[in-house]
């Protein structure tokens, strides 16, 4: 059973890549330093925790679409369609977009953006993302 909570916001990072989670790990709480981020290396151990009798539902999750195990669109179409429904899902790939763009809107994705490569733009990039959909008072600057 998902628990939701009045805890501060919930983001799932589910990348492979070291450097990118680190980025992204850095710009997101440069944003939003209250918020909770858990990393999953891979789909599978999204699934895995899904499993769980309980877990906590993440108000937001990012994504990668090209992981050595389980991928970005394979996960998805493995996603209880209540999760989906209930999570805003970002793909965030270093893969061409239009590539990604149609299969995963058709799997309920929310949002599908290239990775920046600087820090200044992926900070820009996830305070808008966090912006539109978690409502957040977010740190300018």
């Amino acid at each position: 059973m998902a628990l939701r909570n009045t805890q501060a916001p919930l983001c799932w990072l589910v990348d492979d890549n070291l450097v990118d989670i680190e980025l992204t790990l850095i710009a997101l709480e440069s944003i939003h330093p209250e918020m909770e981020i858990q990393v999953f290396y891979d789909g599978q151990e999204v699934l895995d925790l899904l499993t769980e009798e309980e877990y906590r539902q993440p108000d937001l999750m990012f994504l990668d679409v090209k992981m050595a195990e389980i991928d970005g669109l394979t996960l998805l179409k493995s996603l209880p369609h209540s999760f989906i429904e209930q999570t805003p899902i970002i793909i965030l790939s270093n893969t061409t977009l239009e590539e990604n763009l149609q299969r995963t809107k058709e799997l309920g994705v929310k949002g599908v953006y290239e990775k920046p490569y600087e820090f200044w733009d992926t900070k820009e990039l996830l305070n808008s993302i966090l912006s539109s959909f978690l409502s957040l008072q977010t740190v300018k600057g």
